[in-house]
C-alpha cells in the first residue's frame, strides 16, 4: 500500500482494489473461487494469512470483498497500523461446474451482478482500468495505486446496493 491502513473504510477500500483485479482475472480465464484467502501484514512487518470457505463458488467482487472484510475482523485487532494486504481465490473450479444450490439464494439479483461485472470487465478492457471505478474510492487516497498496472483516464465512480 502506499501508506499504512489505519481503519477499517481504508482496509475495505483496499479489498475492494485488490478484489476487482482478482475477480477480473478469475472471470477471463473461466475459474470461481471456493475459498477466500488473505494476507495481512501490519506496520512492524508481522504478517498472517486467513482462510475461509465461501458459501457458493464465485468469481464476484461483491461477495468476495464482504468474506474478506469479515475474515479480516475476526483476526485483526488494531494494535498496529496495516502496511500490506492480499486477497486470493483459493480452490478454483472451471465456470459452469455443478455445486450445491442455496434455495434462500436470490438468483435473479446474483445474475444481475454477474452482468454489471462482465459489463465493468469490458469497458475496463475498452477504455483503461481506471475508466470506472468503485464509490469507495472517491475520498480515498489508495484510489493512485492500481492492482493491474493499467495507466487509464479519468475515473467514473460506481457502486452496487
Amino acid at each position: 500500500m502506499p501508506r499504512d491502513l489505519t481503519n477499517e473504510y481504508d482496509v475495505r477500500a483496499a479489498f475492494y482494489m485488490l478484489g476487482e483485479s482478482v475477480s477480473q482475472r478469475m472471470r477471463e480465464n473461466g475459474f470461481q473461487a471456493t475459498t477466500l484467502e488473505i494476507s495481512v501484514r501490519d506496520s512492524k512487518l508481522l504478517s498472517f494469512t486467513r482462510q475461509m470457505k465461501l458459501p457458493r463458488p464465485t468469481s464476484l467482487t461483491a461477495e468476495l470483498v464482504p468474506a474478506a472484510m469479515e475474515l479480516f475482523k475476526r483476526n485483526y485487532r488494531w494494535y498496529k497500523p496495516v502496511r500490506s494486504l492480499g486477497i486470493r481465490g483459493v480452490d478454483l473450479i472451471p465456470d459452469g461446474s455443478v455445486y450445491q444450490l442455496n434455495l434462500l439464494e436470490d438468483i435473479d439479483r446474483r445474475e444481475k451482478l454477474e452482468n454489471l461485472e462482465r459489463l465493468v470487465d469490458r469497458l475496463r478492457d475498452r477504455f483503461g482500468q481506471s475508466s470506472i471505478q468503485r464509490a469507495v474510492h472517491i475520498k480515498e487516497r489508495l484510489k493512485s495505486v492500481n492492482a493491474n498496472n493499467d495507466i487509464g483516464d479519468a475515473p467514473t465512480f460506481y457502486a452496487y446496493h
